[in-house]
């Protein structure tokens, strides 16, 4: 875990434990307490970034609720049975919240990459259509490309005359100092043209 979401999930779930001893100053009922807690966890499954938050989210709302809220108070011991069927309706439905939440997060990640792939294939089919020139062609098709993975890209031009040309580099913007294309990226390349296989 690290350590910045760590940090702020304990004093969310400290600020939780006191609006729990607030609510019961004010007599307020345990449901209304558990309920607090599970709502805790379902902020922390939509902020954080891993399941696991919630999950240890989850396991730290019922110990809190034991410890600050069940008598004898300070134990994690209870006094009536009907408590452990309380906690582990309480661990469940945490449980449940979180997972349903983190699913949540991933299908708006997974649709909007969706979009973007989407909008970028649009893009490139209407600067194609621009397109006037071969070498415009195929400029466009490499940034695109960039565009979409965020890599650089090397083209090897088909000349008429057969085989490969010398490969053209088109740079990712990110770093681009650092990403120089491999020496044998050419020799590769042409071995798959000549034998008409994926390499690697």
């Amino acid at each position: 875990m690290r350590s910045p979401f760590v940090r702020w999930m304990c004093i969310f779930m400290a600020l939780l434990m006191v609006i729990g001893l607030v609510f019961t100053r004010f007599g307020f009922s345990e449901a209304n307490i558990i309920t607090i807690f599970i709502l805790g966890v379902l902020i922390i499954s939509v902020v954080t970034i891993s399941p696991v938050y919630s999950v240890v989210g989850s396991l730290l709302s019922v110990l809190l609720f034991n410890w600050f809220f069940i008598d004898p108070k300070f134990s994690f011991h209870t006094y009536e049975p009907e408590y452990v069927v309380t906690f582990a309706i309480m661990l469940v439905s945490s449980l449940i919240t979180g997972t349903l939440a983190n699913r949540m997060k991933q299908n708006a990640r997974q649709s909007a990459r969706e979009a973007f792939r989407t909008k970028v294939l649009l893009d490139t089919n209407q600067l194609l259509q621009k397109a006037e020139r071969p070498e415009e062609a195929v400029e466009t098709t490499a940034h695109q490309i960039i565009t979409l993975l965020s890599r650089d890209v090397v083209i090897f031009p088909r000349p008429q005359a057969g085989g490969l040309g010398a490969g053209m580099t088109f740079r990712a913007a990110y770093g681009a100092e650092d990403s120089v294309p491999d020496e044998n990226e050419g020799r590769i390349a042409r071995w798959v043209f000549e034998n008409q296989r994926s390499a690697g």
